[in-house]
């Protein structure tokens, strides 16, 4: 898929799998966008105050916050897809990772409804027998041709 986009010009940003695994990110919902997290003005002083530290900046991980609610997640996705620029966007229904595909249709409708084109494709990062490579290879070919006439 990525040697596909590349030959007709097309570049993957990433997902908020790939910004949120490592990644630690703030969400200002007033201005639509998302920053990194600021560190920490002081060093922790003491044990319970470093682990309070450290669970609150793990627990402020866009993967996480994008489980409560697909609205949130929809926000962030349009977030990344402003900021970087990006012509159009690729949703994977993952059938071997329920948690990141728990909302995607829905958020499929809201990042239409803010404009974007969306494409998606099924498929199962545990199985590579339940994905059509063919019928997705067509599906890339003619989203990215609508967004590169």
């Amino acid at each position: 898929m990525f040697r596909t986009m590349e030959k007709m010009g097309a570049v993957s940003i990433g997902s908020l799998y790939t910004f949120g695994l490592e990644g630690v990110w703030r969400y200002d919902a007033k201005r639509k966008m998302i920053f990194p997290r600021e560190l920490p003005d002081e060093r922790p002083k003491n044990r319970e105050e470093a682990c309070r530290l450290l669970a609150d900046w793990l627990l402020s991980r866009p993967n996480y916050q994008t489980f409560y609610h697909p609205t949130f997640q929809t926000a962030m996705m349009s977030a990344v897809a402003r900021q970087w620029k990006a012509g159009g966007i690729i949703l994977h229904l993952n059938r071997g990772c329920e948690g990141v595909s728990i909302g995607v249709m829905e958020n499929r409708l809201g990042l239409m409804k803010e404009g974007f084109k969306v494409m998606t494709y099924e498929g199962n990062m545990a199985d590579e027998r339940e994905f059509d490579l063919h019928s997705t290879m067509a599906r890339l070919e003619i989203f990215l041709q609508v967004l590169n006439p």
